[in-house]
């Protein structure tokens, strides 16, 4: 009998049956090597897992978090595997790739939204795009997009900005609504920002006492004076979408001083929840020596921007979170504005049983400018 890898022996010893199977094939085709907890590592008890997968060709360790340990790990997992599923893209041969596309979107819009981020219009020449078959799900429309806009590349800054988001999940419908909600997040928490000065008129500041009850089984009180805990809410986005910023008065290091996490989500209470968390999983991976991004240098707040931002926080109107009013039964693609384009390929090519993935793509130019 085989001795079990410890991957799968923390999959059966966290998840049901069904799912450590799921996770357990899934891990060994995209080389999943090793689960870590990394909770303990901070201040709070926010359940922080993380997943190696030694051969990625950028992030090798990806992170997850929740309030139980199966929600961490997997989450952990499904990290990961977006990861992977991207460089089986990449090495592979595209479907519906052409240079003379049958139905190509109009760039325009693209050129116009690029202009607010670049500054400049970008020269876009349809020549020189090749271009993938997508669906814009609102219309249901078959049409062609940039190819570029299936991954990250350099070609962003020349052909225009887009946002766009890789989300997994165990069925169809969780992975598009999952997807469509990282598109609403990032535009709504850019909006925030205008010609780099913060707009108070989209926010809200919640009063944190109103939410404590979320949180008070992730948070070890014996810290609680070293933390100041904020919940932003935008307010102009029909769907519930928090920015959560965590200030630490002693952290272990200067990067730690100021901490960052924000969530969409159709449940208000997911919203705040999978934004503090987020903030939680951005330390302990901080702490753990890892970074999602590829900058010469770690960003560490200067004290000024710090107080800029604490100023603009103290300065917002506050509102009780159960005064704040949503429709439960919002479809998600009506809390994005213009059109969503969904590229289902990495379903395809990704050879993960049962687990789906959809690149979405909204030709939306949104980056967090301003403050930080």
């Amino acid at each position: 009998m085989n001795e079990l890898s410890q991957v799968e022996k923390i999959l059966k010893r966290y998840l049901p049956e069904n799912l450590a199977n799921l996770f357990n094939r899934a891990c060994i085709n995209a080389e999943i090597t090793r689960l870590s907890r990394i909770t303990k590592l901070d201040k709070t008890n926010v359940e922080i897992w993380s997943a190696c997968r030694p051969k990625a060709f950028m992030w090798q360790v990806s992170a997850g978090k929740g309030f139980t340990k199966k929600q961490a790990i997997i989450t952990a997992i499904m990290e990961a595997l977006e990861g992977y599923v991207c460089e089986s893209y990449l090495n592979s041969y595209p479907l519906d790739v052409t240079i003379n596309p049958a139905n190509p979107i109009s760039l325009i819009h693209l050129k116009s939204e690029s202009k607010k981020l670049l500054g400049v219009t970008p020269i876009i020449n349809k020549e020189e795009i090749t271009w993938i078959k997508a669906r814009e799900i609102k219309s249901g429309e078959d049409v062609y997009v940039p190819l570029y806009w299936a991954y990250l590349s350099n070609n962003a800054s020349k052909f225009g900005m887009v946002t766009n988001g890789l989300s997994g999940g165990l069925n169809n419908k969780s992975a598009i609504r999952h997807g469509i909600c990282e598109l609403i997040e990032r535009h709504y928490i850019s909006s925030i920002f205008e010609k780099g000065a913060a707009n108070k008129n989209v926010v809200k500041k919640i009063n944190i006492r109103s939410v404590i009850t979320l949180l008070e089984q992730s948070l070890n009180f014996q810290d609680e004076n070293l933390f100041c805990i904020n919940f932003i809410v935008i307010t102009t986005s029909k769907v519930p979408t928090i920015w959560c910023i965590i200030f630490d008065e002693s952290p272990l290091s200067p990067n730690l001083s100021v901490n960052f996490g924000s969530k969409s989500s159709i449940s208000l209470e997911d919203a705040v929840i999978g934004s503090f968390t987020e903030a939680c999983q951005q330390r302990a991976s901080q702490i753990q020596g890892v970074r999602e991004d590829l900058s010469d240098h770690i960003a560490i707040p200067c004290s000024a921007k710090v107080k800029r931002l604490k100023d603009f926080i103290n300065s917002l109107q506050s509102v009780c979170i159960d005064d704040l009013e949503y429709n439960s039964n919002c479809d998600p693609l009506e809390g994005l504005p213009g059109p969503i384009y969904q590229i289902p390929i990495f379903s395809k090519l990704s050879h993960i049983e049962n687990i789906f993935f959809y690149k979405h793509v909204a030709p939306k130019a949104t980056f967090k400018q301003g403050l930080f």
